[in-house]
């Protein structure tokens, strides 16, 4: 890919918002998370409160119980919504996990006590596997950690992963395979870890010529492809998953200084939008070109007078409004960007709303309506867990698929396109869900691979997945199809040739009826 330059977009808009937050000190929050209910929640890193922000108002208010129980730095880093609505909070210094209810802003402990891997600086960032488990990132722990949100139950999974300490990875993704990659933080490799089978390895190149502290969190592109976030990276680094192919792209960005950017989230524009950490400006990467360029203004002033001295802002969460709320670290506001929207083509299944500005007030207002309710479709459909976990049947399996498959649908209605990241990420778990049904198909069953063909295979499912420009959801679907078609034929060709051998039988056997009375005195003789 070349480097030209990026397309016009609208100017965009990135301006404090909410209360001055000063008074809750240094490195206050780390990441945060939208819950179900539409409302973002900022996970307490030295901070003794959960933050709660309205995006509808721009209000944010702590809520939830004091926590300074559980230590005056570094609490938990990194937030995860699981199935039940339910967020858990990543523990960093803390011992436990912290289990929030956006119902009833409850927060309390869950899980054993985990002190025991490092005690400090155990794991930075969570993912939500497609199996609805949720997995730790490991930073200084040796281990990664699992936790079922049916149950609370926390374990080690996976092989030691060296001693402790060493600022290992920080931040993961889930792949369009399903795959979960840690992103090398000090690390000299990209960890690619499988929930399926708890093996986790080494991919890609060495990168250990970009030094320490290189990357800090990726996001998942429309494209397919991880994009790393640079920290102390000069570059951005992009990741095949399909190839374990990895290279940087984009210009050089030293000019930056260090700690440059924190994280990253894929906007609805389909651009990657990098939260200043050090550095002065948003950074904007375009995936199609890999063009990066400075956009907002100047946030030098709001570095706040932390520890650090900088360190602004740490994690950034897309609101259901396609807006962008940067996390306060050591910032005393709110950071919020205003992206403007790419529109994707309509559904010939769902007539397609016309959103465009010459709508009257009422129907713009039923328009952002209808959107938003595709975004709470999206975010509901993916919280559900949809992977092929130990005794899911294929029925369990096919509703899981058609849950998504309609809140994807009902998305690209409304003008949503893989631009989008709620629809990106549901385009992953679409192709993830089908695969999941042809997975829960008995290799024997004629019958349920029938079904899973049906329910994988069916044009409204691959019409989502196929589309020419979207190519990194054809090939492991395809391979599954092509897979379970070809097994149900032999089954199928196996049938029918036992069939026709009883037949045969049948037919020998009639025939040895109708001579037997006549043989019976000559075999005898």
């Amino acid at each position: 890919m070349g480097t030209a330059a990026p397309a016009a977009v609208a100017l965009l808009a990135a301006e404090p918002i909410g209360p001055d937050l000063g008074a809750y000190g240094a490195a206050k929050w780390r990441g945060g998370v939208l819950g179900a209910n539409g409302h973002i929640y900022f996970v307490p890193c030295c901070a003794n409160r959960i933050l709660r922000v309205d995006p509808a108002t721009e209000a944010a208010e702590p809520v939830g119980p004091d926590l300074g129980a559980y230590g005056d730095e570094y609490k938990w880093d990194g937030g995860v919504l699981g199935a039940n609505g339910h967020i858990y909070f990543v523990p960093c210094d803390a011992k436990r996990i912290l289990r929030f209810n956006p119902a009833t802003d409850a927060a309390e402990p869950v899980g054993p006590d985990l002190g025991a891997y490092n005690g400090v600086s155990k794991w930075c960032g969570g993912v939500l596997g497609a199996d609805g488990q949720i997995y730790f990132v490991p930073y200084d722990a040796n281990r990664i950690v699992r936790v079922d949100p049916a149950t609370d139950a926390a374990e080690p999974v996976g092989p030691d992963l060296g001693a402790c300490g060493a600022a290992k990875w920080r931040g993961g993704v889930l792949g369009a395979d399903g795959h979960i990659y840690f992103v090398p933080c000090c690390a000299k490799r990209i960890l690619r870890f499988d929930p399926a089978t708890n093996a986790a390895e080494p991919v890609g190149p060495d990168l250990g010529a970009y030094g320490d502290y290189k990357w800090s969190g990726g996001v998942l592109g429309a494209d397919g492809h991880i994009y790393f976030v640079p920290c102390y990276a000069k570059r951005i680094l992009r990741f095949d998953p399909a190839t374990n192919a990895a290279e940087p792209v984009g210009p050089d960005l030293g000019a930056y200084g260090d700690a440059k950017w924190s994280s990253g989230v894929l906007g609805a524009d389909g651009h990657i939008y990098f939260v200043p950490y050090d550095a002065k400006r948003i950074l904007r990467f375009e995936p199609a070109i890999d063009a990066a360029e400075p956009v907002g203004p100047d946030l030098g002033a709001y570095n706040g007078s932390g520890m650090f001295g900088a360190h602004k802002w740490r994690g950034g969460v897309l609101g259901a409004n396609g807006h962008i709320y940067f996390v306060p670290k050591n910032a005393n506001r709110i950071l919020h960007l205003s992206v403007p929207e790419e529109q994707g083509p309509p559904s010939s299944s769902v007539g397609a709303l016309d959103c465009l500005s010459h709508l009257s007030e009422a129907e713009a207002r039923m328009c952002q309506a209808r959107r938003e309710e595709a975004v709470e479709a999206l975010r509901t459909a993916m919280a559900r867990s949809i992977g092929n976990e130990p005794g899911a049947t294929i029925e369990v399996c096919v509703s899981r698929l058609e849950t998504i498959e309609a809140a994807v649908d009902l998305a690209r209605a409304v003008g949503f396109s893989a631009a989008n990241s709620h629809y990106a990420q549901a385009l992953a778990r679409l192709q993830l869900a089908a695969i999941a049904v042809i997975d829960a198909a008995p290799r024997n069953d004629r019958s349920a691979l029938r079904i899973a063909i049906e329910a994988a295979g069916r044009p409204s499912v691959t019409s989502l997945l196929f589309p020419p420009q979207q190519p990194q959801f054809h090939t492991k679907l395809e391979a599954k199809l092509g897979g379970a078609r070809s097994r149900l034929a032999t089954l199928e060709a196996e049938t029918e040739e036992e069939e026709a051998r009883i037949a045969e039988r049948i037919r020998l056997g009639l025939n040895a009826e109708l001579v037997w009375p006549h043989e019976v005195p000559s075999q005898r003789a």
